[in-house]
């Protein structure tokens, strides 16, 4: 799958390239990332959390810098990851790409992703989904800069499924507690028909 995005920041480009250079700070950004340990100056080890709709992935992997440019404001990054339950992995080669502008700078961001498991089964939402989160993380980078971004994703997407960052499990108390009551009247149940049925013996 592809996609491709874009967002304005009203920043100078030196500025945001200084911050897209900080990976630690980047990842923060990102919803639902975290950075868990550094292996050297351009490979490190995290966890992505994402829950779409009733789906929740826990993704643990690294992301490394294949290529850092400075001249052409250039990074591209490799992220792999597999979620924790073992239902599927993730994949992606990430272009990141800044157009200055002036007081303002493009953000140009392309993705090659390769999903398998349950979320890949989404097809459309997953891009969907991603422009979403695209347009949030552009609204964190922003304020790291201390502005506010205008964000256009390439395609407009269709209404997207609710999707959070580190949403909190569903509550399953419920689906426990019906099958113990129901596990307990059952018993009763059998045990009053027993007695029942002793008492009406000839």
């Amino acid at each position: 799958m592809r996609l491709d995005q874009k967002v304005t920041v009203p920043a100078h480009v030196d500025d945001v390239w200084k911050l897209l250079d900080d990976i630690p700070t980047v990842a923060a950004c990102m919803p639902g990332a975290e950075l868990t340990r550094t292996i050297d100056d351009s490979t490190y080890e995290g966890t992505v959390k994402v829950a779409i709709g009733p789906l929740s992935m826990n993704y643990t992997g690294t992301v490394s810098i294949e290529e850092r440019s400075e001249p052409d404001r250039r990074i591209v990054l490799l992220a792999s990851g597999r979620d924790r339950r073992g239902s599927g992995t993730a994949k992606a080669h990430v272009t990141v790409r800044l157009v200055p502008g002036g007081e303002s700078t493009d953000l140009e961001v392309g993705t090659d992703l390769q999903l398998t498991g349950r979320i890949a089964a989404l097809g459309r939402g997953v891009h969907d989904v991603a422009n979403r989160l695209f347009v949030e993380f552009a609204d964190r980078l922003a304020a790291q800069l201390d502005t506010s971004p205008t964000a256009s994703p390439a395609t407009e997407p269709e209404p997207p499924q609710q999707v959070t960052a580190k949403a909190a499990p569903p509550d399953t108390s419920e689906l426990k507690i019906l099958p113990l009551l129901l596990s307990v009247t059952r018993e009763r149940l059998a045990a009053f028909l027993l007695r029942l049925s002793q008492r009406v013996k000839p």
